[in-house]
């Protein structure tokens, strides 16, 4: 082996080695959201009264919380149900699991503990008498490494807790998930290759079909959907294209928040007096499923405003209908996003797209009658 090559593996394992602890530092840290950003998380005092005790932000945090009102179930019900984030085949967030598990359940010993992937009965516990606690500990890491265990099964085995690990899953619906996955799997990567071609043609097409106001909206909500632009910056730039972004409660809310951070009062107050406050506003106000729905609903008026001709609306529809697709072949389609995208299929022709890029266009590119339609095919989901 040439000193070149071996330099470069190296430098390959390196990379990979890094990647791979910065992944395991990350579930064994977790990651902190922002308001700001789209997403929220309960503070670290807030989830102290939520809990009764103490959570160590090490191992976990608490993102948010609901509780019924008297008005909505009387009397109000008086179970408490924990629902944790699962860190599939990753040690040390699997470790953290066991530990919030092991905390939760000497503070509010439960008798069942409700898994996904599994049916039925799934406990560990019966293995207890076949060796001591330090050997359980020393083969269920090992499995637990190899992703073999979950953190719930290697708490099961290493722990005294009397409680029964439920496998909640249908099976049958299961493993039609499962083969459902594979056939997504056996058609991801080429089905992303065509639609990379069609974004290319999307984005080719929309600085001379797009009027210099759709294309400026489109810019900046790229930027946001790449994290560029924080929530309350698309907003405002939202607010600027629509005289009805002043009708939705939680927006005008938000606004407000924005309007206090940016003051001077707020930006002379002290850490602490700026949290109390703000999280005061949103824990009385603001419902951020709300928000984001609201937000969506503007985005799609305003756009709607701005399109003036039919190869305008025909490009939007079609750049939306692309955008869906990629997240239906990742799975991570939301059940809104879902509707939507069913919508926008019937509306879109699926015809895969041919432009004459050295011609300057005014109406809508032709079906490709060469291509064997296979948009058409990626829609039949």
């Amino acid at each position: 082996m040439s000193f070149r090559l071996k330099k470069a593996l190296r430098a390959v394992s390196f990379v990979l080695v890094c990647s791979l602890l910065a992944e395991h530092i990350s579930y064994a840290l977790p990651e902190k959201r922002v308001v700001g950003g789209g997403s929220w998380m309960v503070d670290r005092e807030k989830g102290e009264k939520l809990l009764g005790f103490d959570l160590p932000p090490s191992i976990a945090t608490v993102e948010d919380s609901y509780f019924s009102s008297p008005t909505t179930h009387n009397p109000p019900p008086t179970t408490l149900v924990f629902l944790l984030q699962d860190p599939h085949a990753n040690f040390s967030g699997q470790l953290n699991l066991s530990k919030v598990l092991d905390i939760l359940l000497q503070r509010n010993p439960a008798h069942y503990v409700f898994l996904e992937g599994g049916s039925g009965n799934e406990s560990l516990s019966f293995l207890r008498k076949y060796a001591p606690k330090d050997k359980r500990e020393q083969i269920a890491k090992q499995f637990l490494r190899q992703g073999k265990l979950q953190g719930s099964e290697y708490l099961d085995l290493t722990s005294n807790h009397n409680t029964l690990l439920y496998g909640v899953e249908d099976l049958s619906l299961y493993f039609q998930s499962l083969k459902a996955y594979q056939e997504v799997t056996k058609k991801r990567d080429k089905s992303f290759r065509y639609l990379e071609r069609i974004e290319q043609t999307i984005k080719t097409l929309k600085p001379r079909l797009y009027n210099p106001s759709l294309l400026f909206l489109d810019e900046k909500r790229t930027k946001y959907e790449k994290n560029d632009l924080s929530l309350a910056q698309y907003l405002e730039i939202l607010k600027t294209q629509s005289p009805k972004a002043s009708s939705f409660f939680n927006l005008k809310l938000l606004n407000k928040l924005k309007k206090l951070e940016d003051s001077t009062h707020w930006k002379n107050a002290s850490p602490k007096q700026r949290h109390t406050r703000l999280y005061s506003h949103l824990s009385k106000k603001l419902n951020l499923k709300a928000l984001l729905k609201e937000l969506k609903l503007l985005e799609d008026q305003t756009f709607k405003s701005l399109l003036h001709t039919k190869d305008e609306e025909t490009l939007y529809n079609l750049d939306k209908l692309i955008s869906l697709l990629k997240k239906l072949l990742n799975l991570s389609l939301t059940p809104e996003e879902y509707e939507e995208y069913q919508r926008e299929k019937r509306i879109v022709d699926s015809g895969s797209w041919v432009v004459d890029k050295e011609k300057p266009t005014t109406h809508h590119p032709q079906p490709n009658t060469h291509d064997p339609s296979f948009l058409l095919s990626l829609t039949g989901f």
